[in-house]
């Protein structure tokens, strides 16, 4: 199993996302993005990676405990851009005023840490993959960011997914998903 947890996306971005498609196809041609379908949507908030089966039990209990002492967590974003900033490889949501997602991203990593599932060493930085570019070598930084609003809405739950490959590609199955506490 290849595994990751993360928020699924909220309903009404979606549905605003959906809308809004031609014009924001159309903002990002020159970077040749390849974009993901609503089915991908996800907000990351740790990747397990390849793990045994037999794990499962322990990660599952890793992540009903970070849920059961973690906050709703609002959502906020305006934009779509090229991310990261350096050496873009995809056109993202970017999740805004996010103190209470980063905290619960922590508290998810150092329980899976304490499993001893090793964790990344990067700086969370909440974003919404929407679609991939083609080419690394794109200079995102040449396409400013798409603006938009998104009704701020609150995360109650996150998911804990299997990405399985398949001769179409991979698709996302929902393993379990723990409803966090207030």
């Amino acid at each position: 199993m290849r595994l990751f947890v993360a928020l699924p996306p909220p309903k009404n971005w979606c549905e605003t996302l959906q809308s809004e498609t031609f014009p924001l196809h159309h903002h990002f041609t020159a970077l040749d993005p390849r974009w993901r379908t609503r089915d991908y949507w996800h907000i990351t908030l740790a990747f397990i990676g390849q793990t045994d089966t037999q794990a499962l039990p322990s990660i599952i209990a890793a992540l009903e405990e970070a849920a059961s002492v973690s906050q709703q967590a609002q959502l906020d974003a305006k934009a779509i851009k090229p991310f990261p900033s350096n050496r873009p490889n995809v056109i993202a949501l970017i999740i805004e005023n996010h103190d209470t997602l980063t905290e619960l991203a922590g508290r998810v990593q150092g329980n899976l840490s304490n499993q001893g599932i090793p964790q990344q060493k990067r700086t969370y930085k909440p974003h919404m993959t929407l679609a991939r570019i083609h080419h690394k070598n794109n200079n995102g930084s040449t396409v400013g960011p798409f603006r938009l609003k998104l009704e701020t809405t609150i995360a109650e739950k996150m998911v804990l997914y299997n990405s399985v490959h398949t001769k179409e590609g991979s698709r996302y199955d929902e393993l379990a998903s723990f409803k966090l506490a207030r």
